[in-house]
Parts: structure tokens; sequence; C-alpha cells
């Protein structure tokens, strides 16, 4: 199967927004989605409290139909900035009989992960130092107060995705190391997607 489908996941800080972003300028790829289209959605429930399984199904259920939308539409590759992984992980209110019923769609669209991991000390100076005067430092202090307890944090939840990614899901998955220079990193998610690399 031609795999026209690309899902960037990561923890905070891994490369994601970059990666779409130079994947975005190529003429192969024919749309992104930000985490604004794939996860927004979900955030004021979550910050409520109000999100639960079936909100949370629904909501990717939709962002998947139009998805299918997209590919008939057009002929080239599309690209999401995370989707269900990084859901079932946080805010982790989806079930794993949910997560599966998605998993499986997405399979059936023809897509794939693109895994990007980083080391404790690229967390630490990624995600959390380049970023410690920026909103998002003030969203994180939910997950520890202290540089290390987060750095703990992000690496535990890197350490969860892998998991997930093994266990529970049936899409292909290729890892792409924080050594990886962002043009490396476009040239491989272009072979992923089975289409010509010249950019």
């Amino acid at each position: 199967m031609r795999r026209r489908v690309l899902i960037l996941e990561g923890t905070c800080g891994a490369g994601k927004s970059t990666l779409l972003k130079r994947l975005s300028e190529t003429t192969q790829v024919g749309s992104v989605w930000t985490q604004k289209t794939t996860y927004g959605p979900i955030v004021l429930d979550e910050d409520k409290g109000t999100l639960d399984d079936s909100l949370n199904f629904s909501i990717l259920q939709r962002l998947t139909m139009r998805l299918e939308d997209e590919l008939q539409q057009q002929n080239r590759g599309l690209v999401l900035d995370t989707f269900h992984i990084t859901q079932y992980l946080r805010p982790g209110v989806l079930t794993k009989k949910s997560f599966t019923a998605i998993d499986q769609k997405l399979e059936s669209l023809g897509a794939r992960i693109v895994f990007l991991t980083m080391s404790k000390d690229d967390i630490a100076e990624r995600t959390i130092l380049q970023r410690k005067h920026t909103g998002f430092f003030n969203y994180i202090q939910k997950y520890g107060s202290t540089v290390e307890q987060l750095v703990e944090y992000f690496s535990r939840e890197q350490e969860q995705m892998k998991h997930v990614l093994k266990e529970l899901s049936c899409l292909p998955v290729t890892l792409i190391p924080e050594s990886a220079s962002v043009e490396m990193r476009c040239h491989t998610s272009l072979e992923l997607l089975n289409i010509n690399t010249t950019i």
C-alpha cells in the first residue's frame, strides 16, 4: 500500500513543528495539520475537566473522516502533528477500545508514524530551558515544578509512547533520533511517503 499519511509523534520539544513546517515547503506534501487541528478541539474540555472517552473518540472520528476526504481530493502526502498516540496518554481518557478503532481506521487509510526521539539532555535543553520564559513553560508546570521533575515527566512520557506504539498500535513506525538534522528528517519522511524525494 502506498502510504500517503504521516503522523509525527514525540514528546514536547522533539521537533515535530519544525519538521512539519519543513515538509509543508515541499511540493510533495499537499496538506499539513498542526496541533491546532489535531489537539486543539479537545483543549477546552480538557481544561474544564469535561473530556471523556466518548467525546475524545467522537472528535478523533470526525478528524479521521476529514482526513479520508482530503485523501480522496488529492494525490499528495498529508502530514499530521500528533494524533491518537499523544491523546491516549495525554489527557489519557481515551480507552484502549477507542484507541484501537481509530488506529485501525488510520491503518486502512495508509497512515504511518514518524516518532521523533530525544535524550534527557535534549529534553532539558529544548523542551524546558529554551522555553523557560514562555507561556508553554507556565503550562507544563502542572507536570513538575523543577527542571529535573519535568525532564523525568517527559522522559517517562516518551517511553510510554514507545510502549503504545509497540504493544497497541498496528501502524508502521519509524524512529528518528534528535541527532538527525532537519533536512535528514525531511528526506526520511518523504521517503516514507513513498514519493519522489527531490525537494
